[in-house]
């Protein structure tokens, strides 16, 4: 009899560790949540395939000229100094917006790293960050001189594509026949918003 029940033991025994699953077995999910696991993952990849193309991009720019570096190089330095002059007021900030405008613009363009900015570890990211540099820097001469509309309609030009109210200053600043240049420019700015019907 104990023999028996010794078989029997082990003839359980024997099973359990037939069908329990190894620790290194893979687990598969529910068949029904598969189609939505594999969209997800498809989309991952395809957004982790756009910035790896976006990072090679980065690498595979043109590059400027090497006098014309060194103009913005010392561009960026005399705004440096002129800022720390003592009572510079709102205008070293307008160069300052000026010149990150400048090269947030120039697209597929290669440029070093200027002075006045932090360093990114790949220049897509630094040409990224130029446009929400110079939008800084206009608001900053704002504050110093709200009447500076420079300042203004450069910001607004910068942030229309993206808030309904730069698009709405911009429409604004079209109107406006006491400076005609910067109403030119800012109509040409706000023109696809009209287009769209606003």
């Amino acid at each position: 009899m104990r023999k028996h029940r010794a078989a029997v033991v082990a003839a359980f025994l024997l099973g359990a560790s037939l069908t329990a699953r190894p620790a290194h077995a893979q687990v598969l999910p529910p068949v029904t949540a598969r189609p939505g696991i594999q969209e997800l993952t498809e989309t991952h990849a395809e957004e982790l395939a756009k910035a790896l193309e976006l990072r090679v991009y980065g690498t595979m720019t043109g590059n400027l000229h090497p006098e014309v570096q060194a103009t913005i190089t010392h561009w960026a330095a005399a705004v440096r100094d002129w800022e720390r002059e003592p009572d510079a007021g709102a205008a070293p900030r307008l160069a300052e917006g000026v010149l990150f405008d400048c090269l947030g613009r120039m697209t597929g363009v290669r440029t070093l790293p200027l002075s006045i900015e932090e360093n990114r570890p790949f220049f897509l990211d630094l040409a990224d960050a130029r446009p929400g540099r110079a939008v800084k820097a206009f608001d900053e001469a704002l504050k110093l001189d709200p009447t500076m509309v420079e300042a203004r309609f450069r910001a607004d030009r910068i942030r229309a594509s993206s808030d309904p109210d730069a698009a709405r200053d911009l429409e604004q600043l079209a109107q406006d026949g006491s400076m005609p240049l910067l109403a030119y420019l800012a109509a040409g700015r706000a023109a696809p918003r009209w287009r769209k019907g606003r």
